[in-house]
């Protein structure tokens, strides 16, 4: 549902360019799912309220308009997200994970399965929801081990960091993921930001886990 907006001068304003930046972000997006597990540059000039991943701020705000709603994790509740989205996009907040076409996830902590969310159907399986998740680095070494992604858009396999994430933590995202991918063509496709880079996980992608040795 959402809340009336009150004090709109103390937004932060959204892009400068909006046509330009939304095609930028479009295109890198879509450069981030053909190309599973590789980091993507993203800036954009919009202003994100203190404190939100810029990365994930500015793919949602290319991404949501009034046709669509977006869903946060408890985390994001209690900021300004939901209200410069809104404000930006006309977007609706949602609080029904299983209605809405994009889901931000603060943690993968918060995550739910991702059966959970609109994962399409047999005759329209792109009506399945856009999650995004932030990570603390995609670039760190992960002190747990990496991911193993291969698939359309991957030549033989790919491996992806990310630090962070508890052993418990990545065995959970495993178990969610596979469970996705095995629902294609349906599915969620997912994006992962650790506020500089933007990587893409789409439906297509098998993933396996490479436990790092001690």
């Amino acid at each position: 549902m959402n809340e009336p907006i009150t004090d709109l001068a103390t937004l932060s304003p959204g892009f400068g360019d909006e046509t330009h930046s939304s095609q930028f972000i479009f295109r890198t997006a879509l450069n981030a799912l053909s190309y599973p597990g590789r980091l993507n540059t993203l800036h954009h000039d919009a202003s994100p309220p203190l404190g939100l991943n810029p990365v994930a701020s500015g793919l949602l705000l290319a991404l949501l308009d009034s046709e669509t709603s977006l869903w946060l994790s408890d985390s994001l509740r209690n900021t300004l997200a939901s209200t410069w989205l809104q404000f930006h996009t006309d977007c609706t907040i949602t609080e029904d994970i299983k209605t809405a076409d994009f889901v931000w996830i603060k943690h993968v902590a918060e995550c739910p399965a991702l059966s959970q969310l609109q994962t399409g159907s047999d005759p329209y399986p792109d009506r399945s929801a856009i999650c995004i998740i932030e990570v603390e680095s995609l670039t760190k070494k992960s002190d747990q081990g990496v991911f193993v992604l291969q698939g359309p858009g991957i030549k033989e396999t790919h491996e992806l960091q990310i630090f962070g994430w508890s052993k418990e933590e990545c065995k959970l995202w495993l178990d969610f993921w596979n469970s996705n991918h095995a629902l294609f063509p349906c599915g969620v496709d997912v994006f992962f930001s650790d506020g500089e880079t933007l990587v893409g996980l789409p439906r297509t992608s098998l993933l396996s886990f490479l436990p790092r040795e001690v």
